[in-house]
């Protein structure tokens, strides 16, 4: 099981000064997780089912996403098996 938590995460890359919305930001309001399996398993031709519960609320944008393996993202594309982007 993969779960995202609204909680206050403290960012180790925190720079006041910067513009980057990754760094100028002391604390991340959410954590979030993913599963990566570069260099485990690919497929070639698959049925992927998923279960999942998610929280549309504004700002949240849950995604699940399959990545090709032979370059790096985006060259190599994604295919997005689910996405919900509320802004």
């Amino acid at each position: 099981m993969i779960e995202g938590r609204r909680e206050k995460v403290k960012n180790d890359e925190y720079e006041p000064e910067s513009s980057d919305w990754k760094r100028n930001r002391e604390y991340a309001e959410y954590s979030s997780s993913s599963i990566n399996t570069r260099g485990k398993k690919k497929f070639l031709y698959e049925i992927i089912e998923v279960s999942a519960k998610i929280d549309t609320a504004k700002g949240m944008w849950p995604a699940i996403w399959a990545f090709g393996v032979s370059k790096g993202w985006p060259a190599n594309g994604e295919i997005d098996i689910m996405e919900y982007n509320r802004v």
